[in-house]
């Protein structure tokens, strides 16, 4: 199979993925992962995430999970449109273990029109001390009172 850029018009940029049928599987699994370049001097961005359509497909709906990479930046939904808040256990084990980080949004969706609109604001690294405990000592007194 082969996957290259497809058509690109517009903003977007479709992908198109050509396969053969196969008797050893059944389905195809695509892993799609994207970039954009941001402002690395901005303390607060808006970003827009990128949709996946698939064209000729007769059902749309899938979950997506949103991870962050580094400590020092919050995330933030600003805009969601066509798509629903959704536990992280909610979105399938094999994607969720496509990621060593935990899923700080997860959303659903039932039609490709979906928008979404996330805000990140970095944060200054601060210098702090680590430290390993070793040995605990952990005491507990109680009484049974009786009156």
């Amino acid at each position: 199979w082969n996957a290259g850029a497809y058509n690109a018009t517009t903003s977007s940029i479709p992908v198109r993925a050509l396969f053969k049928s196969s008797n050893l599987d059944s389905s195809v699994t695509l892993h799609v992962h994207t970039e954009s370049d941001t402002d690395a001097a901005a303390k607060t961005q808006t970003l827009e995430l990128p949709r996946i359509e698939c064209v000729g497909a007769l059902r749309h709906s899938g979950h997506i999970g949103v991870i962050k990479v580094t400590n020092g930046v919050e995330l933030h939904q600003q805009k969601a449109v066509g798509l629903a808040r959704a536990e992280p256990t909610d979105i399938s084990s094999q994607l969720r273990l496509n990621t060593d980080r935990p899923i700080m949004l997860a959303y659903k969706y039932l039609n490709p029109k979906y928008t979404l609109h996330l805000s990140s604001m970095s944060h200054t690294a601060m210098d702090t001390l680590e430290a390993v405990v070793d040995r605990v000592h952990y005491e507990v007194s109680s009484e049974n009172v009786t009156y």
